[in-house]
């Protein structure tokens, strides 16, 4: 099986389009969406005066997890907790690579499984756990660069303006992935985001970094 995965999309149309025109080439079976698609500062759907009824009833319709294939789970940033980071730890001194231990005790029991698939830190990376699952952060498709105050303050950034996603297949009997980064109109995105006065998401759309 050939998958396509994708997350934090966040508003930025052009990104995802030109993702999905990548991912028409690619002859995947599925493609699997790892969250955070509509709040951001491209063209964002991320207040009650832009929610529509419709858009409230299928965002209460998505679950937590999804297993969108056997052995397969899904999920935003932990199984458990969309916030968490799973491949990062954030302390006091910024973000880090989070540790073996780390990582176990935020899954928990996936005995069963062979592939997590998440998202969250907008950062491509993958990891196999021991004995475990291939774990595998596809990046993000429309925000390559963002800073944070909580649990303490740290910045992730690609240092790519390009949109990203993951292709991972089982052809050689386990699990692999490939990544993949997209152009796409960068600059039409930013000059969205100055017009909703956020030259800060501006500069990370062009350049990758904060």
């Amino acid at each position: 099986m050939r998958l396509a995965v994708i997350s934090d999309v966040h508003g930025n149309l052009p990104a995802l389009d030109a993702v999905l025109a990548g991912i028409g080439d690619d002859g995947v079976d599925m493609t699997v969406n790892l969250g955070d698609l509509l709040s951001g500062y491209v063209q964002p759907r991320v207040t009650t005066g832009l929610l529509s009824p419709a858009h409230l009833r299928w965002m209460a319709s998505l679950p937590m997890t999804l297993s969108p294939a056997p052995g397969v789970l899904a999920f935003h940033g932990t199984p458990t907790d969309d916030l968490q980071y799973l491949l990062h730890t954030v302390t006091a001194d910024g973000a880090r690579e989070a540790t073996l231990d780390e990582v176990r005790e935020r899954v928990g029991d996936v005995s069963g499984y062979t592939l997590l698939l998440c998202g969250h830190t907008h950062l491509a990376g993958s990891l196999r756990l021991p004995g475990g699952p291939l774990i595998v952060n596809p990046g993000s498709v429309g925000w390559p660069a963002y800073t944070d105050d909580e649990p303490f303050p740290h910045e992730m950034a690609a240092g790519d303006p390009r949109a990203r996603y993951a292709l991972v297949d089982d052809a050689s009997g386990q699990w692999e992935v490939s990544w993949r980064a997209v152009d796409y109109r960068c600059d039409d995105a930013a000059a969205c985001a100055e017009a909703f006065g956020r030259p800060d998401v501006a500069k990370a759309l062009r350049t990758g970094r904060n």
